[in-house]
């Protein structure tokens, strides 16, 4: 859970940038100027960033030289995967909040079945995106032609940008 602290942290950060690479490096800093001044939620902060870091190089790495294997659909030669992410568990079969990089053909059954599940939820998220960005283009462009953002339109129309995402009709 996040410390209240470093979500204010991240609001100003945001407030001074959109660059997400000076973005990040201006949390970097001030989260190691707050650690080495004492913070202990800073520190907390930067003992996870550590941790993620090199488990995402890692994670990263072993799906560079895992390589992917060739299937056909619809006469398409496309790309799978070699390794999924499984998520993994304690011996009382809880999730431990990480996830297994493994070679998939290798799960039980109710592994897949879980890794396919997951993956649907997944496709339905980007579906549901998809769907979004799309109605807000067609939407904000028509009765706002002259903006240049979503966000400048709401702005033009007199619609706050949260209220408007959230009225929005997807079936």
């Amino acid at each position: 859970m996040a410390h209240p602290d470093d979500d204010i942290l991240i609001k100003d950060i945001k407030s001074r940038t959109v660059n997400t690479s000076e973005a990040g490096r201006l949390y970097q800093e001030e989260i190691e100027r707050l650690a080495a001044a004492g913070v202990v939620w800073a520190r907390d902060v930067q003992h996870r960033a550590l941790a993620h870091g090199y488990r995402y190089l890692y994670a990263g790495g072993l799906k560079r030289i895992s390589g992917v294997f060739i299937v056909s659909r619809d006469k398409v030669k496309r790309r799978v995967r070699r390794m999924l992410a499984r998520p993994e568990r304690r011996p009382d079969g809880t999730r431990t909040g990480a996830f297994q990089q493994d070679f998939w053909m290798g799960y039980t059954w109710d592994q897949i079945e879980e890794l396919i599940s997951r993956q649907q939820r997944q496709m339905d998220q980007l579906e549901l995106n998809v769907a979004v960005l799309d109605y807000v283009v067609r939407d904000l462009q028509r009765q706002a032609p002259q903006a240049h953002t979503p966000a400048e339109a709401c702005d033009l129309l007199g619609l706050d940008p949260k209220e408007y995402l959230a009225s929005i009709p997807i079936g």
